[in-house]
């Protein structure tokens, strides 16, 4: 079975809004293997991957694999392979678009993320790559997206695989103003991979 939604922000107050600007959209299929196939592109809020995978794994499914890449402005184009359990929500009924817009696990507390092994290397346009293997479990790529944002940091590139109960995740990073990050900042993220400083530790407050 096949779905796919169409969605057009409204502008903001006193604004008309720019061709193309507002629009978002998904399509999200099962197939014969009982995977789940969704894309999502457009214009998506700031932290709607976390959001996006945080929803996910509410509705009981997983992300077996994934990438997004970022382009012009706040336009994103990602697609993602899920595995749902026989508990889980039928994944052609969910809005996608809801979800990527939640604000959800930026309110909730983050788990801990049990990194087993992390790099972090110089990145293409002045972005860092941020290599990450840990223990698979429900929330893991939002709670390490929460972490990013916590340090104004953000993806510009999302590469996700899950196999044998394990994730390996790269992401190419930036700071928030479209800068790349500062070595001090890269050093506090790496040490919250390790696990050294708790979560919550203010930054450049």
């Amino acid at each position: 079975m096949f779905v796919r939604v169409y969605d057009s922000a409204p502008p903001a107050p006193g604004r008309t809004r720019a061709r193309g600007g507002g629009e978002r959209s998904f399509e999200v299929q099962t197939g014969e293997d009982g995977r789940v196939h969704l894309r999502i592109w457009g214009n998506l809020p700031r932290g709607w991957a976390g959001d996006l995978t945080s929803g996910i794994a509410d509705a009981g499914l997983s992300v077996e694999r994934g990438f997004a890449r970022r382009g012009a402005g706040s336009a994103w184009i990602a697609a993602f392979v899920l595995s749902r359990t026989e508990s889980s929500a039928d994944p052609l009924l969910l809005d996608y678009l809801a979800l990527a817009a939640s604000g959800r696990h930026r309110r909730s507390q983050p788990p801990d993320l049990d990194v087993s092994r992390h790099r972090i290397l110089p990145g293409p346009d002045g972005c860092a790559q941020l290599e990450v293997s840990a223990p698979d479990r429900p929330g893991f790529l939002a709670g390490l997206l929460e972490r990013l944002s916590f340090l104004r940091l953000e993806p510009a590139e999302l590469e996700i695989r899950t196999e044998g109960g394990r994730v390996a995740d790269r992401l190419l990073i930036r700071a928030r103003d479209g800068g790349p990050p500062s070595a001090a900042v890269l050093r506090i993220l790496s040490e919250a991979m390790d696990g050294t400083i708790l979560h919550n530790r203010a930054v450049g407050s």
